[in-house]
């Protein structure tokens, strides 16, 4: 395994994720170690450097190089800047049951490496938000369960939602 001094594995900050200058795409990965790690100040975000990745870009999760180089920067979504606000529209609940409702969740990928985790924002009705779980490629499915003896109208849900793993 080929050892790269420090200053090759902390590159310094860069202010946007996308353009010409002083941009994570403008770093030629050709350069730096794997594992690199670079700070976006824009979006108060770690990225690191997986030189074996060819994933396809979807920003501000996954950045390719465009000025040469190989791999993908990733964003490490740790701490509160990684949550993402979403709606879920959530279907009329039947008297003691329970309706599967979905949203679209950048980063989500697969099921059995990443863990979905939710604060409940805003809500429409008095429903249990439970089992959140991923169904697709960005895509996140919660049960919403009625444990009322009366119909749980339809309505939009709020939630502050993160993929860890």
């Amino acid at each position: 395994m080929q050892t790269f001094t420090p200053s090759l594995r902390i590159a310094q900050s860069v202010a946007n994720l996308t353009g010409a200058d002083d941009s994570l795409q403008a770093i030629n990965t050709n350069i730096i170690s794997p594992g690199a790690i670079v700070l976006v100040r824009s979006f108060h975000r770690l990225y690191e450097l997986q030189k074996d990745s060819t994933a396809a870009a979807l920003s501000p999760n996954i950045i390719a190089p465009a000025q040469g180089g190989p791999g993908r920067w990733v964003s490490l979504g740790a701490g509160a800047n990684y949550f993402q606000s979403v709606t879920v529209v959530v279907p009329a609940i039947p008297p003691q049951s329970f309706v599967p409702a979905s949203a679209l969740v950048t980063g989500a990928t697969g099921p059995t490496t990443q863990v979905v985790v939710y604060n409940l924002l805003d809500s429409g009705i008095s429903s249990l938000v439970v089992n959140p779980r991923i169904t697709g490629l960005n895509t996140v499915a919660w049960d919403f369960a009625n444990i009322t003896s009366a119909t749980v109208a339809s309505a939009n849900i709020t939630l502050e939602v993160a993929v860890l793993g």
